[in-house]
């Protein structure tokens, strides 16, 4: 019996938890914020986990082309996850200033 109980917990907990990443993904697709992990990995062509100007370039919305250099804040010519998530996290800002 304490066999069954405990399979019983775990799935209860794995489907908890299903539930909640689900949930988040859509509370920030309301919002209209999609995920920079997810944009990253769409515009990063080579794989090497940065975007360079022409990646940036070729992204059908927003204006990341034009903010690359305010987005590169090391300035070596890429722009990073960390440069990206950053960048991310301050456009709801900016949008209700």
């Amino acid at each position: 019996m304490k066999k069954g109980t405990f399979t019983t917990l775990l799935f209860t907990i794995a489907l908890l938890t299903s539930a909640i990443g689900v949930a988040q993904e859509n509370t920030d697709r309301e919002k209209g914020r999609p995920d920079p992990e997810k944009i990253m990995e769409r515009l990063d062509t080579d794989e090497d986990g940065k975007l360079s100007k022409e990646e940036a370039s070729k992204a059908k919305r927003g204006r990341l082309a034009e903010k690359f250099d305010e987005i590169d804040t090391n300035s070596d010519g890429f722009i990073d996850l960390d440069e990206f998530k950053k960048f991310h996290e301050q456009r709801p800002k900016r949008r209700e200033e």
